[in-house]
Parts: structure tokens; C-alpha cells; sequence
């Protein structure tokens, strides 16, 4: 089924663009959000559904692929919008009257949300699935020591995958941190767990860059070295933090409507705390509003808090007397910390004079 994006968003995005509005180094937010949706749809088409908002072991893997695809639609966006300014002006020099422009440029538009975004879609799918099965590998590797690798053995296989066909290796070979499916933009090579013994010989295939990789171990739908995140070191950090702004302010949105309903005066219990701990509708407000440089993971830990403080996984930091210049309702601040892929997430809860314990924030550090 062909990807389709709201013409009216594009049209709007266009007119921004030849207006100044929107320019290189910036992300247009409703572009952002039509590709994220459509990652987003293709990532749980490839990956069980609902499992963002399930409780286990691949949860933070999973939230950083998510996050990854963020970032990959803002870039995408970002070399959409690069190419059309490059355009603005005429070859004497001159601005283009905005019919003239937008005509110039509705074929790099047709090549971004249609041709290419149809080919990114399918590559979210088959590397999330390829994610999914390569931590399923892992955990299964004492039983199924060796990984076959499968093409669809049809005329349509590239030739360069030929000789990859019933290749089996061991799931901790190098062989696989460089040639795991996906291979290529619609690349409909699989790989299996086997007891069978070692064979094949992969010869000299290396993968095309940028195809170089495996996502279970990238975290990375797409490729880390494709063209759109080919820009300058400052431009590349201007759109990483966009990228960062916007899904942060999409899942407050979507996180916060949810916890309202579900999470809104419920006690959990907490490891360490004198108490129950619960959150009114100011708790909500201020934990998804509280700053961390991965606010998107922040926001959707509620969804699963309760389940990772029930496990113990929040390590008790220690407490503090609240500082009475700032909180004097409050008595006492308690610091838990989540580690998750690498980032630090402060749960700080506050205790009140009538015993009353209320998560307030969740930050990157102790403040």
C-alpha cells in the first residue's frame, strides 16, 4: 500500500520554505511528524504491537530505536528542505516567484515523500523484525548456538546476496556486526537460529555502505552513514536537539492525556519510600514538563514505572531536607536512578509534612 502524506502539510511546509520561515538547519514540525507516524507505523508492523507500552526486557532497547527514527525523520526532512532553498534562486540571480519555485521543486517533493519515504518505510519494517529477532537470538543462543543466513532464492535477489544463501556462522561471529539484514533498501534477506554446524564461505561480500551493521546491536533502523545525516557537525547537532524538542513534545502530549486517566491518584509502592507514592494532575504536568536531554524515553516511563520499581530496578540514591526557600510544604526529596541504554534518569519524589509522597520530576541528574 503506497505511504501517503498529507498534501495539505506539504503544501504549507513549501510555502514556509520559499517564505524563509523554515530554512536550512531547521525541521519543519508537521513534515517531522508525518515521517515519524510513518516510521512509527512501520517500526510496530515489524515489532510485536503495543510493545512500546509494554514492561520488559527490550523496553529501553526499543524506546532508543523509536528514538533513533526521530532523529532519522528530522534529517530527512532537514536534506528535503536543503534541496529546495538551493533552488530559491533564479541563474541571474533573482528570487522565484513562488508558482515558478514550486514547480522546480515538485519533483524533489515527489522524491522525498513518495519514492524514497515508500523505501524507508519498508526498511523501518524489516529492521525493526530483524531487531525483534536478533534479542531473541541472544537469549537463545545456549540452545541455538549458530545463525543461518536465508535469501528468498528467487530471481529477484541481488546478485551480491547470492553467495550469503544457508552461509551459517555463530551468533557471536563478526561475520554478523557487518553483514545482518537488512542489506539494502528492500532487502528481503532473513536470518535463522540453527543447530547445524559452521559452513559457507562469505568470500569478499562486504555490504554497500551505508549497510554496514546490524540494528540489534546500532539501535538504528536506518543507516547510520546515510546521506541525509551527511551535513556539518553544527548543522547535525541543530537538528539532533529538533529532533529531540519535537518527540519530546509529542509524547507529552500523548503521555500526559494517558496518565491523567490511568496513573492519576493511583498509589504504587516504591522501594525505600515510608509510603505510597502517587501522582495528581500537578504531578503529571510537572514530571512530563521536567527537563532531560532524552525526554522522549522520560515521558513514556510512566508507562512502565510501576513495573521497574516493583523489579527493584530503581536504585535508591539517598534523601535530602528539602530546601524550605523552594519546598517548604515539601520535607524530604528522594532520589531513585533508572539507568536505560546508557542515560540516567533521577525519580524524585517528595515527601509531605502528613506523610503524602508524590512523584515530582524526572531528571538527568540530582538537583
Amino acid at each position: 500500500m503506497p505511504i501517503r502524506i498529507n498534501s495539505s502539510i506539504i503544501e504549507k511546509y513549501a510555502r514556509e520554505v520559499h517564505a524563509g520561515r523554515i530554512t536550512t538547519g531547521q525541521v519543519h514540525a508537521g513534515m517531522w511528524e508525518e515521517y515519524y507516524k510513518s516510521f512509527r507505523t512501520a517500526f510496530e508492523t515489524g515489532i510485536k504491537p503495543g510493545i512500546l507500552l509494554e514492561y520488559g526486557p527490550d523496553w529501553a532497547f526499543n524506546q532508543q530505536l523509536v528514538s533513533n527514527m526521530a532523529t532519522f525523520a528530522a534529517f530527512k526532512n532537514h536534506s528535503n528542505t536543503a534541496d529546495m532553498v538551493g533552488l530559491l534562486v533564479d541563474s541571474d540571480g533573482t528570487f522565484k516567484p513562488y508558482r515558478k519555485w514550486r514547480k522546480d521543486v515538485d519533483p524533489i517533493l515527489g522524491q522525498y515523500n513518495e519514492n524514497w519515504l515508500q523505501a524507508e518505510h519498508q526498511t523501518a519494517t524489516a529492521s525493526a523484525r530483524m531487531a525483534e529477532k536478533w534479542r531473541g537470538f541472544q537469549r537463545r543462543k545456549a540452545t541455538y548456538p549458530n545463525l543461518k543466513y536465508i535469501t528468498q532464492a528467487d530471481e529477484r535477489v541481488r546478485a551480491s546476496h547470492r553467495p550469503l544463501h544457508h552461509i551459517v556462522r555463530p551468533v557471536d561471529d563478526p561475520f554478523w556486526k557487518v553483514n545482518y539484514p537488512p542489506n539494502g533498501w528492500r532487502c528481503r534477506c532473513d536470518v535463522q537460529m540453527t543447530d547445524e554446524p559452521v559452513s559457507g564461505d562469505p568470500g569478499e561480500f562486504i555490504p554497500p555502505q551505508p549497510w554496514r551493521g546490524n540494528v540489534g546491536i546500532n539501535k538504528d533502523l536506518f543507516p547510520k552513514n546515510h546521506p541525509y545525516r551527511q551535513v556539518a557537525k553544527s548543522l547535525k547537532q541543530r537538528v539532533e536537539q529538533e529532533s529531540r524538542r519535537l518527540e519530546g513534545a509529542l509524547t507529552r502530549t500523548e503521555v500526559k492525556k494517558w496518565a491523567m486517566a490511568t496513573l492519576r491518584q493511583k498509589q504504587f509502592e516504591v522501594p525505600g519510600l515510608p509510603g505510597p507514592a502517587r501522582m495528581g494532575r500537578k504531578d503529571v504536568n510537572k514530571v512530563v514538563s521536567s527537563y532531560h536531554p532524552a525526554p522522549a524515553i522520560k515521558n513514556n516511563l510512566l508507562y512502565v514505572l510501576e513495573q521497574y520499581l516493583a523489579d527493584g530496578k530503581a536504585v535508591f540514591q539517598y534523601r535530602k531536607v528539602a530546601d524550605p526557600a523552594k519546598h517548604a510544604e515539601a520535607v524530604w526529596f528522594y532520589y531513585y536512578l533508572l539507568t536505560l541504554e546508557g542515560e540516567k534518569f533521577y525519580l524524585n519524589f517528595l515527601e509531605y509534612p502528613d506523610g503524602d509522597i508524590r512523584l515530582y520530576a524526572i531528571n538527568d541528574k540530582i538537583q
